[in-house]
C-alpha cells in the first residue's frame, strides 16, 4: 500500500501544516483540500501583519504563529470574517449616535441597525485569505477549495474546486483517463525506445527503413529479448500483451528544460503517445515525479572511458628497474668505498700482516698482507653479490667493517629479489590517472559526456564539490566537450586526450569491441534502469513482478551475458591462480650482461696470457714469440691431463721456490732466477728436496 497505485485523500484542511518530508519519498499519491492558496506569498504576509499587530498590543501569541508561513484555516477564516464586517461598517458610515448605545441581550426589542448591517454585508466583497468572498441572504456565495498533491519537494497546487464551476484539474496525469484495454492484438501497447547497443540495434543497417518508420521487426537486442520474456511470463497468467515499438523522434531519453517542459521518452509518455518507455532508462527523482517506473531490471553506474593503456616498450634491462638509478649508483660507490677502506684498515692492523709463506706455510723474513687493494675490492664485490670469497678478514677492525657491509648487502639483496619478482611477473601498464580526483588535476586531458540524459542530470544537479567543479569546467570548455551520441564520444577517446563519462553498461559493451579503449577506475554512483509507464498505469505492477521473477531465476543475467559478449573481439587475459612463465624479453638484459662478461673475460685472458709471456721472456731472456708458442702448446692440449709443467722461479733473497709469477709477486719478491720447465714428477721431487 506504499506505492503509486494507491491514492489517499485527507479531509483535514490543515494537513499541509504537518511535516510531510518523511512520507514524500515513498511513492504514494496523497491528496488534500485547502481553502488557502499555499503558493501565494501574500497570504503569509497578511498573517505576519496580524501577528505583529497583536504582539504590539501585548496579546499573547502561540509560538507556532511566529512562523509567517504557517496560516491555520481557522485563523484565516477569522481574519476574513473580521475584515468583511469592518468593510461593511466602513460602508455604513457615518454611524448614528444610537449605534453606540448599549444593547441588552434580555430585552424584547431588537437592535435597530442589525438589518442594515446585514444588507451592507450582502453588498460588499473581499479578496481574503480563503479566496474571493461575496455574501447573499443565505450566506457566503461561491466557496473555493484548492486541490493539493504531495510531491518530493512538498505540496503542489494541481487543481481548484469551486461550488459553482466544479473541479478543474491542472495535472494532466490526474486529468487524463487511464488506458486499461491496451495490450491486445487490436490494441497493442505503444512502446517507445531508443537505439543504443546492445540494448536495441538494427538487424541490418543496409536494409533499415528511415528512422521514423523503424518498428520492432527491424531491431533486435537485449530489450527485445526482455520484452518477449516479460510478455510470455505475463501470458502464462492470462495477462499477456502485444506491443508496437517505435523510436523516440528527438533521440533523447528525457530532460526537463528551464520552462518545465520535457523532451525524449518522458515527453512521449506525458503526451499519451506511448504506454511504455523501454531502454537504458535511468530512474531519477525528476522523471519519477511525472511518470512511473517498474522495478529496475539492471544496475549500473557512471564510469570513465579512456584510451587503453599501452604497455611499456620491451626493455631488456627490466631487471635493473628493481632498484632506482640513485640506489644502483650508491651501491657501486659504497662497494668501492668499502674496498678501499678495507685495504687502508688492513694495512694499519697488525693482525692482517703475516710472515707465513703463501705457498709453504713456513715463516719467512717478509710479512705479507693478503688484503691488498685488488683483493679488498674483490672481497667487497663478492659480498655484494652474496657469494663466498677465498680470503676473509682476521683483525677485529676489518671483521667489524666486513660484518657491517654484509648487513647492508643482506637487506639490499632481499629488497632487490622482492622487487625483481614483481618486475618480472607483472608488466606494468602506464595510465595517466586512476580516479576522478586525478583526472581533474590533469590539465591536458579533457573530459565530457552526452549533452542529455541521466549522466548530464547527475553532474548538473550534484551537490558534491568535485562534480560541480567538473560540470562548470565542461560548460566553459571550448570547443565543447559534450557530444550528441556515444559513438562520437568513443571516437574522441580513441583519437585524442579525452575522457568520456558514460554509463558502465555501455562501457562494458564498448571495451569488448574496441581494444583501444578501456574503463579507468570504478563507478561514480549507482543508477538503475527501469521501464517507464504513465502514472497509475495498470501495467506497472504486472511488469515489475515479471522483472523480479526474471532476476531471481537469472534470466536477465543470461540475457546480459548473451548480448554483451556476442561479437566480442578483444580477448582479455584471464587472471591465473598458478605461477606464470617469465617473459624472456624481461630478463634479456641478464643474458646480455652474461654475454658481455664472457667477451670481456676473453679479452682479459688474452691480455693476461700475453702479459705473462712478456714477463717470462724478460726473465728467461728469450723472445716473446718463443714464450707464446711454449704456453700455447700446453694451453691447447684439451685432451691431455689436467696437470702441466710449471715454470719455477727461485727467490735469491730467501731461497724459496715459487710455482708461479703471481705468487712471487704477492710475496713482493723482486728477485727471480729462471729455472727449467719440469714435469709433474720432477717438480714433486724438487719440492721434496727443499
Amino acid at each position: 500500500m506504499h506505492d503509486n497505485l494507491y491514492t489517499y485523500i485527507f479531509s483535514d484542511m490543515d494537513i499541509w501544516l504537518s511535516d510531510l518530508n518523511q512520507i514524500s519519498h515513498i511513492g504514494i499519491n496523497l491528496l488534500a483540500f485547502s481553502p488557502l492558496d499555499v503558493t501565494n506569498h501574500v497570504n503569509p504576509m497578511k498573517m505576519s501583519q496580524m501577528v505583529n499587530y497583536a504582539a504590539a498590543r501585548g496579546v499573547t501569541i502561540d509560538s507556532a504563529a511566529h512562523n509567517a508561513e504557517i496560516v491555520p484555516v481557522q485563523a484565516a477564516v477569522l481574519h476574513d470574517s473580521l475584515h468583511l464586517i469592518a468593510k461593511a461598517l466602513e460602508s455604513f458610515r457615518p454611524l448614528p449616535r444610537e449605534f453606540y448605545s448599549p444593547v441588552s441581550c434580555s430585552a424584547a426589542s431588537r437592535w435597530p441597525f442589525g438589518s442594515s448591517i446585514m444588507n451592507y454585508l450582502n453588498t460588499v466583497g473581499l479578496d481574503g485569505l480563503t479566496g474571493t468572498i461575496t455574501m447573499q441572504p443565505s450566506g457566503r456565495y461561491q466557496h473555493t477549495l484548492r486541490l493539493l498533491k504531495l510531491e518530493r519537494n512538498g505540496l503542489s497546487d494541481i487543481g481548484v474546486w469551486n461550488s459553482k464551476t466544479g473541479l478543474n484539474i491542472a495535472d494532466r496525469n490526474l486529468a487524463k483517463p487511464l488506458k486499461t484495454t491496451a495490450g491486445t492484438e487490436d490494441d497493442p501497447l505503444r512502446v517507445v525506445s531508443i537505439l543504443q547497443a546492445p540494448f536495441l540495434m538494427l538487424k541490418d543497417e543496409s536494409k533499415a527503413p528511415p528512422y521514423g518508420e523503424i518498428t520492432e521487426k527491424d531491431v533486435h537486442g537485449f530489450l527485445i529479448s526482455l520484452l518477449n520474456r516479460v510478455s510470455r511470463l505475463i501470458a502464462s497468467e492470462g495477462k499477456g500483451f502485444k506491443y508496437k515499438l517505435y523510436l523516440v523522434p528527438d533521440r533523447e531519453f528525457g530532460l526537463r528544460d528551464k520552462t518545465g517542459n520535457w523532451s525524449g521518452m518522458v515527453k512521449e509518455i506525458l503526451e499519451d503517445r506511448a504506454d511504455l518507455a523501454v531502454g537504458p532508462f535511468t530512474l531519477t527523482a525528476q522523471r519519477e515525479s511525472v511518470i512511473s517506473f517498474t522495478k529496475p531490471f539492471m544496475t549500473a553506474g557512471i564510469g570513465i572511458l579512456y584510451q587503453a593503456p599501452r604497455g611499456s616498450a620491451p626493455n631488456l634491462f627490466a631487471l635493473m628497474r628493481s632498484l632506482s638509478v640513485n640506489l644502483w649508483f650508491a651501491s657501486l660507490v659504497a662497494t668501492a668505498a668499502i674496498g678501499v677502506s678495507l685495504w687502508i684498515i688492513g694495512r694499519f692492523s697488525p693482525l692482517e700482516w703475516s710472515n707465513e709463506h703463501f705457498c709453504t706455510g713456513f715463516a719467512t723474513t717478509w710479512a705479507v698482507n693478503v688484503f691488498n687493494l685488488r683483493n679488498s675490492l674483490w672481497f667487497a664485490m663478492c659480498s655484494l653479490m652474496m657469494q663466498g670469497c677465498d680470503i676473509n678478514p682476521r683483525a677485529v677492525s676489518t671483521r667489524l667493517l666486513g660484518g657491517v657491509w654484509w648487513f647492508y648487502t643482506m637487506f639490499l639483496s632481499a629488497h632487490f629479489i622482492a622487487k625483481l619478482a614483481s618486475v618480472l611477473t607483472v608488466e606494468k601498464m602506464s595510465v595517466p590517472f586512476s580516479s576522478v580526483d586525478e583526472l581533474v588535476k590533469h590539465q591536458e586531458i579533457r573530459y565530457g559526456m552526452l549533452n542529455h540524459g541521466s549522466t548530464f542530470e547527475f553532474f548538473q544537479d550534484s551537490k558534491i564539490p568535485i562534480y560541480k567543479e567538473m560540470f562548470e569546467k565542461m560548460n566553459a570548455s571550448f570547443p565543447s566537450v559534450f557530444v550528441d551520441s556515444y559513438d562520437e564520444g568513443v571516437k574522441r577517446v580513441a583519437s585524442e586526450k579525452y575522457a568520456f563519462l558514460m554509463e558502465s553498461t555501455e562501457i562494458e559493451y564498448r571495451v569488448q569491441r574496441n581494444c583501444d579503449v578501456t574503463q579507468i577506475g570504478g563507478t561514480l554512483n549507482t543508477i538503475q534502469y527501469g521501464i517507464g509507464t504513465p502514472k497509475n498505469s495498470p501495467w506497472t505492477e504486472q511488469i515489475s513482478m515479471a522483472i523480479l521473477y526474471l532476476i531471481e531465476n537469472s534470466t536477465i543475467a543470461e540475457l546480459r551475458e548473451q548480448w554483451w559478449k556476442r561479437g566480442s573481439v578483444c580477448v582479455k587475459d584471464e587472471k591465473s591462480t598458478g605461477p606464470s612463465a617469465i617473459n624472456s624479453t624481461l630478463v634479456g638484459g641478464a643474458f646480455l650482461i652474461l654475454a658481455g662478461g664472457l667477451v670481456i673475460a676473453m679479452i682479459m685472458v688474452v691480455v693476461e696470457f700475453v702479459w705473462n709471456a712478456l714477463h717470462n721472456a724478460k726473465i728467461d731472456k728469450a723472445s716473446l714469440w718463443t714464450e707464446l708458442v711454449l704456453e700455447l702448446r700446453h694451453a691447447l692440449r684439451f685432451t691431455a691431463s689436467s696437470t702441466r709443467p710449471v715454470l719455477q722461479k727461485q727467490c735469491r733473497t730467501c731461497g724459496v721456490e715459487t710455482h708461479s709469477l703471481a705468487a712471487a709477486q704477492m710475496h713482493e719478491h723482486k728477485d727471480y732466477t729462471p729455472m727449467l720447465f719440469l714435469d709433474a714428477a720432477t717438480r714433486h721431487s724438487h719440492t721434496g728436496k727443499h
